[in-house]
């Protein structure tokens, strides 16, 4: 028997009522047996400080970092604006940056 693949979904619309999470609702509803959906919050994620990094990172940040670190897959279910993200999404991202390693798929890379 194959392990269940963990999906962490961040909708990026912080409206409750958002098209965007319905979609990813939906999705997690249809998703077949094997596929796990999760969504992340994001609302109470504070702006991005690098000087908050570490020791002091705000408790929100670890959470989503552990949740995302602990899936397979991320999917972005998010509204576009003027051929952009909208700032929820890209300040998330950002509270994302932290994370690094082999589950990640991503590198370190050097601080500027």
């Amino acid at each position: 028997m194959t392990q269940a693949r963990k999906v962490a979904v961040i909708v990026g619309s912080l409206r409750r009522d958002s098209t965007n999470r319905k979609i990813a609702q939906a999705l997690s509803a249809l998703a077949p047996a094997g596929l796990e959906l999760e969504i992340v919050e994001i609302a109470d994620l504070p702006l991005y400080n690098e000087d908050l990094e570490g020791g002091d990172a705000p408790a929100a940040w670890t959470r989503f970092r552990e949740q995302v670190r602990a899936a397979d897959a991320v999917l972005f279910v998010t509204p576009e604006y003027t051929a952009r993200f909208p700032a929820a999404s890209r300040t998330r991202s950002t509270s994302a940056r932290g994370l690094t390693g082999p589950r990640c798929g991503a590198a370190s890379r050097p601080r500027s």
